[in-house]
C-alpha cells in the first residue's frame, strides 16, 4: 500500500510508538512521511523509514505562554488544509493520522478526502481529571479556564469524528473514547522492543524500588513514598524515581522530597537518562512500581518485565491489560499498607519473584512484541481499506 503518515507529537510514548509501528510496516508498504516541522524529529526519528519526507511549515510565530495554545490555532488550521491538499493530489491509499500535540485530535481530518485511519491513546477530556497537571492548559484568567478547556475538547471531539476509522491502544482507552466521542474504536495493542528491552546476564540486582514516570501527581509517587513508609525501617528499600529532563513541576519534586523526609524513605531522583541507563536501571532493581492514576496501559511495566522485572501495580485502567495478578506481577487497590506488603512479599520471597520473573518476560515475548502489534495494525490497515472499495 502506499501510506501518507502524519503526527504532530511531541516526545513520549505515543511517539515512540510511531516510530516502532514505522520501522515495522515500512518493510511491506511505501509511507511517506508529513510533517509541521523536522524538530519532531529529533527522538524516535521516524524519517529513515520514509520513502518521502513532506514539511509543512507551521508559523514560527510565538505568542505568550497563556494564549500561545489558542492563537496557535488559526496558523494551524491553515497549514492543516494545505497538508491535507498534497496529500490527497499524491492519491495515497490511506492516511494513517496520528495525534495533534495541540489539539489532539488534528485539523488534517477535516480537510482530508483521501480515507484516514486515525489512532489516537487518550481524548483531550483527560485534562478534567483532578490529577492532570494544570500547567498544560493555562489561560489569562482562571475563570476562563473551564471555558477554554471545553473549548479544545469540542475541537478534539469533531476532528476525531471526521476519522473514518479509529483505533487505540487499550480497551480503557476505547471506554474513555466512546465516552468522549461517541466513537467505539478497534483495539490494537503497543508493544516492547524486546531485542533491547531484555534481561542482562550477571548484574547485580539490588534492593531498590524502581518508578518511572514524570514528576506530575498523575504518576503516583506520592503514594509510593506513603507505601514504602510503611514498611519497617529495617527492612525498608530505597526508592529511585526515573523522570524526563523537562517533565516535572519542580513544587511537585519539593514535595515529594519532603514526603520522603516525613517517612523516612531514602529517595534518588535520575533525569535525562538514555535507553542504555534505563535497561541497566531495570535490571538492577528488585521491583518496579507503577502506581499511576488511570494510566491507559503502562509501557513502563511491560518494559520492565522484558527485563525479567517483578511489576507491582494499581488495579486501575489499563495497567488491568498488562499485568495479570500473581501471574506476572501483583496487582492491588490504592491502598498504601496492601501495597506495600505486595512489595514486601516479592522482596522476601525468592521462589515467587523468581516465577514472577520468568512470567514476565514470557508473556511480553508471546504477546507485547512490536512485530505482534505491527502484524495486528497492518491487518486492521487491509480490512480498512478493503471497506473502502466494497
Amino acid at each position: 500500500m502506499k501510506i501518507a503518515l502524519f503526527h504532530n507529537l511531541p516526545p513520549g510514548g505515543a511517539k515512540r510508538a510511531v516510530f516502532e509501528w514505522t520501522k515495522q510496516l515500512s518493510k511491506v508498504h511505501k509511507i511517506d512521511l508529513f510533517i509541521f516541522n523536522d524538530k519532531s524529529e529529533t527522538t524516535w526519528d521516524v524519517k529513515p523509514f520514509a520513502n518521502k519526507i513532506f514539511i509543512q511549515n507551521e508559523s514560527q510565530k510565538k505568542f505568550p505562554k497563556k494564549v500561545n495554545r489558542l492563537f496557535s490555532l488559526i496558523p494551524l488550521i491553515f497549514q492543516s488544509k494545505k497538508l491535507a491538499n498534497k496529500i490527497d493530489e499524491d492519491k495515497y491509499d490511506l492516511v494513517l493520522t496520528m495525534q495533534c500535540k495541540i489539539t489532539n485530535s488534528p485539523f488534517l481530518l477535516r480537510f482530508l478526502k483521501t480515507p484516514s485511519f486515525y489512532i489516537c491513546h487518550e481524548p483531550m477530556a483527560r485534562v478534567f481529571e483532578p490529577h492532570y497537571p494544570k500547567k498544560y492548559f493555562v489561560f489569562p484568567f482562571n475563570f476562563l479556564r473551564k471555558i477554554g478547556l471545553n473549548f479544545f475538547i469540542g475541537i478534539d471531539k469533531k476532528n476525531a469524528n471526521c476519522a473514518d476509522s479509529i483505533c487505540t491502544t487499550s480497551f480503557y482507552s476505547r471506554e474513555r473514547l466512546y465516552l468522549c466521542y461517541g466513537l467505539f474504536p478497534k483495539v490494537i495493542y503497543p508493544g516492547v522492543d524486546t531485542n533491547f528491552f531484555k534481561p542482562i546476564k550477571r548484574i547485580v540486582r539490588k534492593k531498590i524500588i524502581l518508578s518511572v514516570g514524570s514528576l506530575f501527581p498523575s504518576k503516583g509517587h506520592e503514594f509510593v513514598i506513603e507505601s514504602l513508609g510503611r514498611i519497617n525501617k529495617s527492612e525498608r528499600p530505597s526508592l529511585k524515581i526515573i523522570h524526563g529532563a523537562h517533565q516535572y513541576l519542580t513544587s511537585y519534586k519539593i514535595k515529594l522530597k519532603m514526603l520522603a523526609k516525613k517517612y523516612n524513605v531514602q529517595v534518588t531522583f535520575v533525569s535525562s537518562i538514555d535507553d542504555k541507563t534505563l535497561l541497566k536501571e531495570y535490571n538492577s532493581s528488585k521491583i518496579t512500581v507503577c502506581a499511576n492514576f488511570l494510566e491507559p496501559l503502562g509501557l513502563v511495566a511491560l518494559e520492565s518485565m522484558a527485563c525479567g522485572t517483578p511489576v507491582v501495580a494499581i488495579k486501575e485502567a489499563g495497567l488491568r491489560e498488562t499485568i495479570v495478578n500473581n501471574k506476572n506481577g501483583i496487582l492491588t487497590d490504592r491502598d498504601s499498607l496492601e501495597f506495600s506488603k505486595a512489595i514486601m512479599e516479592l522482596i522476601k520471597n525468592q521462589d515467587k519473584w523468581n516465577r514472577m520473573s520468568k512470567n514476565g518476560i514470557k508473556c511480553v515475548l508471546d504477546k507485547w512484541t512490536w512485530e505482534f502489534s505491527a502484524k495486528s495494525l497492518d491487518k486492521y490497515l487491509k480490512s480498512f481499506i478493503g471497506k473502502q472499495f466494497t
